[in-house]
This record gives C-alpha cells, sequence and structure tokens, in this order.
C-alpha cells in the first residue's frame, strides 16, 4: 500500500495534457476597462499575460454570450452564446510583443471580472483552434465624434439654403419668441397654406436637430434602443439619426393634418399657426 501511495504521488508530479492543471490562474490580474461615455459603463475585461511561460501549455478562457476575444488590438472570434475554449500557446504566440507579453481582452458591455477567466496549464481539450482558422481584424473604435462633425456641418449647410431662400422668417431661428407672435407674418401670407415650403422645411431642420439631440443622449446613456445598437459605428449613428429625424417629422406632419381636418369640419374662421404647436 505504501509503495503504490508513492507511485501514485510521483505520477501526479508530472505534467500530462489528458488531466487539468492550472500552471497560472490571471483571474485575480483582471481589471476592468470603461467607456467614455457619460455614465463610464463597463466595456471590456482585459489581462496581461506572459506567453514565453510554459510555451508547451494552453489556455482556458471563459466567456460571456455576446463576448469578443481580442489578442492586442486583434479580433479572434465573436462568441455569442457562453463559452468555454482551450486555445494551445502556439496559437496565439504570433501576436505577442517582443518581450513575450500579451494583452487579452474580453469586449462586452457591461461585461465584469466575474465573468470572465483566464488560466494557463494543461487541460482536457475542448476546442483547440489554429491560427489559419481566424481572420484578424481591427477593433473598431467610438467615432461619435465624426458622426457629431458630420452632422453638424449637414444641419449647418441646410441652415445656410433656408436662409437663402426665406430670409423674411429666418429669425425664427434665432428668436424663439418670434414662434408664439407670428401674427404678421400670418396675416401677410407667408404661411397662408399650413403646408407651404417654408413651414416644411422649418420642421425639417428643427426635427433633424431634435434628432440628433436624441441620438447623442442614447449613445452617451448606452442604451440599446429597439435593438438598433448605436454603439459607435458613423453608418449606424447617421441611419439612426435619420430615423428618428423623419418619424419626427411624420408625427408633426400628422399634428397638423390632423389641425387642418379639426378646422375644416368645425368651420373655423381662422386656424392657429401650425408652428405654435410644435412647442
Amino acid at each position: 500500500m505504501l509503495f503504490q501511495g508513492l507511485l501514485l504521488l510521483m505520477l501526479s508530479s508530472f505534467p500530462s495534457k489528458s488531466l487539468a492543471q492550472v500552471l497560472i490562474n490571471y483571474d485575480s490580474a483582471l481589471h476592468e476597462n470603461f467607456s467614455d461615455s457619460w455614465l463610464k459603463q463597463k466595456e471590456s475585461v482585459a489581462v496581461t499575460v506572459d506567453v514565453n511561460q510554459f510555451p508547451d501549455a494552453s489556455w482556458r478562457i471563459r466567456l460571456p454570450k455576446g463576448t469578443g476575444l481580442f489578442f492586442n488590438d486583434a479580433l479572434w472570434e465573436y462568441y455569442p452564446s457562453d463559452t468555454i475554449l482551450v486555445i494551445s500557446n502556439n496559437a496565439i504566440a504570433p501576436f505577442k510583443n517582443n518581450e513575450g507579453k500579451l494583452e487579452v481582452t474580453a469586449l462586452k458591455r457591461g461585461i465584469s471580472v466575474e465573468e470572465f477567466s483566464i488560466k494557463k496549464g494543461y487541460f482536457k481539450t475542448l476546442n483547440e483552434v489554429s491560427p489559419s482558422e481566424n481572420v484578424l481584424v481591427k477593433r473598431d473604435k467610438d467615432e461619435i465624434k465624426n458622426f457629431f462633425f458630420i452632422a453638424l456641418i449637414a444641419v449647418l449647410f441646410l441652415i445656410a439654403i433656408f436662409r437663402a431662400f426665406f430670409p423674411a422668417i429666418f429669425g425664427i431661428f434665432w428668436n424663439p419668441k418670434s414662434v408664439f407672435s407670428i401674427e404678421d407674418i400670418w396675416e401677410s401670407g407667408s404661411f397662408s397654406k399650413i403646408y407651404s415650403a417654408e413651414l416644411l422645411f422649418y420642421l425639417v431642420l428643427i426635427n433633424m436637430c431634435t434628432g440628433l439631440l436624441v441620438i447623442l443622449v442614447i449613445h452617451g446613456l448606452g442604451i440599446d434602443f429597439f435593438g438598433m445598437g448605436l454603439d459607435g459605428e458613423v453608418e449606424k449613428l447617421t441611419y439612426g439619426w435619420l430615423i428618428f429625424s423623419l418619424m419626427l417629422t411624420i408625427i408633426t406632419f400628422l399634428k397638423f393634418l390632423w389641425l387642418g381636418t379639426g378646422a375644416f369640419l368645425f368651420n373655423l374662421k381662422r386656424l392657429l399657426s401650425p408652428i405654435s404647436f410644435i412647442y
């Protein structure tokens, strides 16, 4: 019995890839990264590891669903469900720097250190992955500043057009009180038709500015608005802005249509200025 116990002890001291044996646990070294939004939400969890240590070992990584795994700035893979994977050390060796260091990052909004785990050792093979099966993709950066600059230029350009074609009512932009007291404009016939070109242009500009403000608030608060995923790409932010602006314009147009229908049905002698109902 004594001899058998000593033999088992000796065998357990040798590393074996058929048994799970943790050599280095990096869980205590994990740190959280926060976004640049107003609420400073958790954006990723990262850790710097040493690839040169135990070169014949493997990496065991646990990821929550909806997480992208990055080695330095290169995307390894996106995992739509909870995943535990084992990757050989040779597979991630090309990503290390000259000192053998590598930053491993789990990118997911709201992720915490408890959801991510990375260990180095000898593990039962779950899914060995070779580097040839992955395509390197650079991590996308938040482009909210570029979007805001483009949107601001577009709005200023439309305001310049509005001033060139309708200079008589351009002061509405700079004097909001005039919106509630435009007797002269109404009686002079500038807004004799509810759906005049001046009014429609004005509504489009106002709703574009309002839509831009809504997009900035949604992005700043990190809200996933009905799955639109306004995560910082210029294209998504632009589409979201145009959609919100169009929705606001349609709602305002329907409101004016309701006012015109009410005036016709009740035979009103004078209809209040529709612009005053915007505010």
